[in-house]
């Protein structure tokens, strides 16, 4: 061991003394009870467990992020990199003792290797919760709804959910025959709103022309409710045209809730976990460059380790919300 390891932490690790560490359970506490009071429960999993739990739930790059090693016996184990996977095999494996629909949360730290910029570190403290069992409208308007509501709970003033769904971007590849890899670069692209970048790389996998012309057009629906509209009216096939009419269900049912004013309509928000198989959920703050959370739905994750119930979920970076709620006024 080099001497000044002793005293410095691994990049991306931080400690907290004191006040930093009393924000961070006050932000834990006010999550946590916003949904006690909604009626759901906790549950505490492992920091690590075997690999193939995480791996089964990892796509569009994420194996690369997991740390994981051999335990003494030979085990290959991974740190906590997402709380959903565990959640998935929790569920799976005791349904028969579980009445659905299931309302469950979670708070602790998960373990992602990252490439260190701003926003960005390698141990991430999440609260968040999962409700499975529940199918489609009711069940995402509620998870949105929620995220809303416990982020009103922390007295942040303003604050943007911003909703897309994968189902209006897997209707437009449909057919394009692009390989996984090239679909995960042109999700991180449009998640960058990089449409230089992106014209570029289509330009080079050379799609069907509508296909490229649907993908760069992606970026442009982007604002209220009249975004679905006219992005109803551009879709390219059956698949695409079911998830905006999806969206805007979802959309009106927030407004009767009177949440529109948080609420922005992206449909360039594709990038996430790729387990996700709706809509997608990203939180932000003014004044933050990232979001404080992100989710959606995953119909089809639990049916990787043998138990196929629809679900929908949502976390919150804690971390990150202590950000945005210390930062200087300006």
């Amino acid at each position: 061991m080099k001497p000044h390891h002793l005293h410095q932490l691994p990049a991306g690790l931080k400690d907290y003394l004191f006040e930093e560490a009393q924000r961070r359970r006050d932000v834990e506490h006010a999550i946590t009870a916003a949904l006690r009071q909604q009626g759901y429960r906790e549950i505490i999993t492992p920091t690590f467990e075997h690999w193939e739990v995480f791996a089964a739930a990892g796509r569009n790059g994420w194996h690369d992020k997991i740390y994981r090693f051999l335990d003494r016996e030979g085990n290959l184990v991974a740190l906590r990199s997402d709380f959903t996977a565990q959640v998935a095999r929790l569920v799976a494996h005791k349904h028969a003792a579980l009445t659905l629909p299931l309302r469950l949360f979670y708070s602790g730290k998960v373990f992602r290797f990252e490439e260190l910029h701003a926003g960005r570190s390698r141990e991430c403290w999440q609260v968040g919760f999962e409700l499975l069992g529940e199918t489609g409208l009711q069940g995402d308007v509620e998870a949105v709804a929620l995220a809303a509501q416990a982020l009103r709970a922390l007295q942040l003033g303003a604050f943007q959910i911003n909703l897309g769904t994968i189902g209006y971007f897997n209707g437009i590849v449909l057919e394009a025959r692009l390989t996984p890899e090239q679909l995960n670069e042109i999700k991180r692209l449009l998640s960058h709103k990089d449409a230089d970048t992106l014209n570029e790389f289509l330009l080079q996998v050379a799609p069907p022309s509508a296909v490229r012309q649907a993908l760069t057009g992606l970026m442009q629906w982007h604002g209220r409710r009249d975004i679905l509209e006219q992005a109803r009216a551009a879709a390219p096939n059956a698949q695409a045209g079911a998830a905006v009419d999806h969206l805007t269900e979802v959309y009106d049912r927030l407004e009767a809730l009177g949440l529109s004013e948080h609420v922005v309509i992206d449909l360039s928000e594709v990038q996430g976990m790729g387990y996700y198989s709706g809509i997608m959920i990203k939180a932000y703050v003014p004044g933050l460059g990232y979001e404080v959370g992100s989710g959606g739905r995953y119909d089809h994750l639990l049916s990787q380790f043998g138990y196929d119930c629809p679900a929908v979920g949502f976390s919150f970076d804690v971390d990150r919300l202590v950000e945005a709620m210390t930062r200087p006024a300006g």
